[in-house]
């Protein structure tokens, strides 16, 4: 009789026990669970969201970066061979040299577009202009026309304007003359007596990011090579400011 009401009782037990098993989760526990989940969702949607915007930012500085350099490696190859007159017969020199446009003629080319120099500044490729289009910058101070424009800067050899850089808002050509003198516009006339010139440019980047301030990031703006103050500009968008000198070694000495 002992036996069978231990069995009994036993066999009660396991049956309590599996009821217990089977009453799944209280409200409370499925609340926790919910907000728990939430949570980590929310931990995850954010990082990506961060990283996200970084990786956007990253990408659009980095565009801008090798945007102006492009443009400045360019621009101080060619400048390097203004006035370029192996045979000195041709004339070549600068022609025009203004805070935001620089022109000059070579003679390295034979009317067949050839590397050839023949005592001539009229064959392909050798008048070149650096700057804004005439259409964005009709009095060449190297700022576009239109209020707070980011435009493309440009390159002419005579077959008509061809951008070389994007989202430019700035252009400064700053001459030094011979004796140390220094100028932002140079008299016609006296082109010659320039030696050396410091290009400044100043890009944006191509996206606004309305979390950023460039006035609370360079509260002072940007200065050129002249010492112009470029800025603050109190909006959202990111800038560099990059300065080169060039030395004019095919000027008369």
């Amino acid at each position: 009789m002992v036996q069978m009401r231990l069995r009994s009782g036993n066999k009660i037990m396991k049956k309590r026990q599996i009821l217990q098993n089977q009453t799944g989760f209280t409200l409370v526990e499925l609340l926790v669970a919910l907000v728990l989940s939430g949570l980590v969702v929310w931990m995850v949607y954010s990082s990506y969201t961060i990283q996200q915007r970084t990786s956007v930012r990253q990408d659009a500085v980095s565009e801008m970066q090798q945007n102006i350099r492009a443009a400045l490696v360019l621009m101080t190859t060619e400048m390097k061979m203004a006035g370029l007159d192996p045979r000195e017969h041709s004339g070549a020199g600068i022609t025009k040299a203004l805070r935001g446009r620089f022109s000059f003629t070579l003679d390295r080319y034979d009317n067949a577009g050839n590397l050839s120099p023949n005592d001539s500044v009229n064959d392909p490729n050798e008048h070149v202009s650096f700057g804004f289009s005439a259409t964005d910058d009709a009095d060449d101070d190297g700022v576009p026309d239109v209020a707070h424009a980011a435009l493309s800067l440009g390159r002419d050899v005579g077959g008509g304007y061809q951008p070389i850089a994007e989202n430019i808002e700035r252009i400064e050509f700053f001459y030094t003359l011979k004796g140390g003198a220094t100028a932002l516009d140079v008299a016609a006339g006296l082109e010659k007596n320039i030696v050396s010139v410091t290009i400044s440019l100043l890009a944006r980047s191509s996206r606004n990011d309305s979390n950023y301030n460039d006035a609370a990031v360079h509260p002072s703006g940007y200065r050129s090579g002249s010492g112009a103050p470029w800025g603050p500009f109190n909006d959202g968008y990111r800038r560099r400011l990059l300065t080169t000198e060039v030395r004019l070694r095919n000027m008369p000495k």
